[in-house]
């Protein structure tokens, strides 16, 4: 009987979003509303996700100190930031946050009022696209927005600095943002066989970062300086001069 309900439920989500316009935030969530828990206070030992979303709420903080590690063992997982998110660790000891090797694949969501900031960081083997979810409902609802970033941006406040992001889907996304105070700054980080780095489109500060993928032809680079004669494996409108070149 419960399955039979559940299966009604669905089908009458699927055809209510035919009928209406839904934003894509509203679709995200509702594709990652299977297994949610809180999160919140200081971690000095390895923090291990095993919930597909875990939620950091408005007014509650979570910080990972002295290079401890956040680990996500499901799948498409999402940390999800209503609240303040601390990441540091040490340039000898770097906070590592990295998905399992054999499943791979997570966000740190950041939403409108949310305060992130990452330093001495190590950040391996993010994002995702939700086309791969499993699920009848999510792979209707994934067509609003089939990508997601390592660091996923909606809004809120970002500071990220001397942190490499390496062996991601996408390193890091921002858009569709609302959010009045909306700020991202990734600094003195690094960039390396990410299959995407960036995308990003409100003049998002990426400034002093090495890039693995960075073009060829340095001539037209330097003559423009942006992300379209810079960065082939990029997106959009963001700063990105100056650069680091090692």
């Amino acid at each position: 009987m419960k399955k039979i309900i559940k299966k009604t439920l669905v089908s009458f989500m699927i055809f209510l979003f035919s009928l209406a316009p839904i934003s894509p935030q509203v679709l995200w969530n509702f594709s990652q509303a299977e297994d949610t828990i809180s999160l919140s206070g200081d971690y000095e030992n390895d923090l291990v996700i095993s919930d597909r979303l875990t939620v950091i709420k408005k007014g509650a903080t979570l910080n990972i100190k002295n290079g401890a590690d956040i680990i996500f063992t499901e799948r498409n997982s999402q940390l999800s930031v209503e609240g303040n998110l601390i990441i540091e660790g040490t340039k000898i000891n770097p906070s590592i946050v990295k998905g399992s090797s054999e499943q791979g694949g997570f966000a740190i969501s950041v939403k409108t009022g949310a305060d992130v900031y990452i330093k001495d960081a190590q950040i391996i083997k993010g994002g995702y696209s939700l086309a791969l979810v499993n699920g009848l409902a999510n792979k209707v609802l994934a067509s609003a927005r089939t990508y997601h970033g390592a660091v996923d941006v909606w809004g809120g406040k970002t500071n990220i600095e001397y942190t490499t992001f390496e062996d991601n889907q996408s390193a890091v996304i921002a858009e569709h943002i609302s959010d009045p105070n909306y700020s991202l700054k990734v600094n003195y980080s690094k960039f390396i066989d990410n299959d995407f780095d960036v995308e990003a489109l409100n003049g998002e500060d990426f400034t002093n970062n090495y890039w693995d993928n960075f073009q060829n032809d340095k001539d037209v680079c330097n003559a423009t300086k942006s992300v379209a004669d810079c960065l082939p494996n990029s997106y959009g409108n963001f700063k990105i001069n100056p650069w680091q070149e090692d």
